[in-house]
């Protein structure tokens, strides 16, 4: 204990001496409001246009200066180009425009986040018995964005803003300079040469979103007694259902999951397999892909149930995955557990790859 105790003491007094070297840095600085910063008066929904961002590396050798940032945020080109946007939607289109600073707010959030962490440091010191190092903290700024949203108001709801996006999509595209360049790349006798390229209408890429000033929007609630139902029904045919049993744990040693839709970088659709991978979408019928998934599942269940393994292997059909679990338990610390997950570790069933260790799970309820 003593040896310990020591030890970290001896890393305190270093961190003194390294934090007592080191000048004073305030918070990160804000710009000066603006007029055309959103409020929660502009409505509970808007649609987010575009962004611009920009990015800000410290000098060589050393951070920002306080008053440096300062300048570099109320000059940013980010901001400079959503003021300028913000007016032209005002002027020319005659629509309810606004900005809202997204790089401030997550700027906010780090300075939140180190202040808890230098409180908790103070902390540590205290209960070692050690002095309290100088309350000159310096931190270090290495990277730093600026990252302006450009939004239309004046939505009371969801349903509201997005009936209006069908409108907003069929705008003209507005100037150049607002729109950004879209660079593209063809091959010429085997080797890459870009193109031309061109300008992506800002107005065709518009969203609907949460006014980011506005209250914080609670997700929809779930019926616990509905949810039970939906996984009686979804596991009604499921020859291995673990919901069959009044355990009330369970080990997860493989996941099947329903392949997700995402958008690459390249506005190309992909989707994220089973595997967790990201890969280019296919056009497969939802249906079958469920199917697909709860026989991989199903069979892989049976062959732990097989005499030459003889697992106590069961089978969960989700909304989004079907889980391969192996024992039910009374609970987390069942004595039972820990000497068969160190069992399953080490098993190995080509091609599967089964999770290394397995993962407690709560059986959950259904009616």
């Amino acid at each position: 204990m003593f040896k310990r105790t020591a030890l970290v003491a001896a890393a305190l007094v270093g961190f003194v001496g390294i934090v007592a070297a080191q000048p004073a840095q305030p918070s990160a600085p804000r710009p000066k409001k603006h007029d055309y910063d959103i409020t929660p008066e502009a409505g509970a929904w808007c649609i987010c246009v575009t962004s611009y961002f920009e990015n800000f590396e410290p000098p060589a050798g050393r951070d920002f200066y306080p008053q440096e940032l300062e300048q570099l945020f109320a000059h940013s080109r980010a901001r400079t180009l959503a003021i300028d946007f913000v007016s032209v939607l005002r002027r020319d289109y005659r629509l309810p425009a606004y900005m809202f600073n997204k790089g401030d707010d997550e700027r906010t959030k780090e300075e939140a986040r180190f202040e808890q962490e230098r409180k908790q440091q103070e902390e540590l010191y205290r209960k070692m018995g050690a002095e309290l190092p100088p309350r000159r903290y310096r931190k270090r700024l290495a990277h730093i964005q600026d990252q302006y949203m450009v939004l239309l108001g004046g939505y009371p709801d969801q349903d509201a803003a997005r009936r209006d996006l069908n409108n907003i999509r069929k705008l003209k595209e507005p100037p150049k300079e607002f729109m950004h360049r879209l660079q593209a790349a063809v091959d010429v006798n085997d080797q890459r040469k870009a193109t031309d390229g061109g300008y992506l209408n800002p107005f065709q890429t518009a969203m609907v979103v949460p006014n980011p000033t506005g209250p914080k929007l609670k997700p929809p609630t779930i019926d616990p007694e509905e949810l039970a139902k939906g996984l009686t029904m979804m596991n009604s045919n499921n020859p291995f259902n673990l919901l069959k049993h009044q355990g009330k744990w369970t080990l997860v040693v493989k996941m099947y999951r329903v392949p997700a839709n995402v958008v690459g970088k390249d506005g190309e659709n992909k989707m994220v397999g089973p595997d967790g991978k990201i890969q280019k979408a296919q056009a497969v019928n939802a249906e079958k892909m469920y199917e697909a998934i709860a026989k991989q599942a199903e069979q892989l269940a049976a062959i732990m149930r097989s005499p030459q393994l003889n697992f106590d292997a069961y089978v969960l059909h989700t909304h989004n995955s079907s889980l391969v679990t192996v024992g039910i338990f009374d609970n987390e610390n069942d004595h039972r557990l820990a000497p068969l997950q160190a069992r399953l570790a080490t098993l190995r069933l080509d091609p599967e790859q089964l999770m290394s260790p397995p993962m407690a799970m709560p059986v959950p309820k259904a009616k």
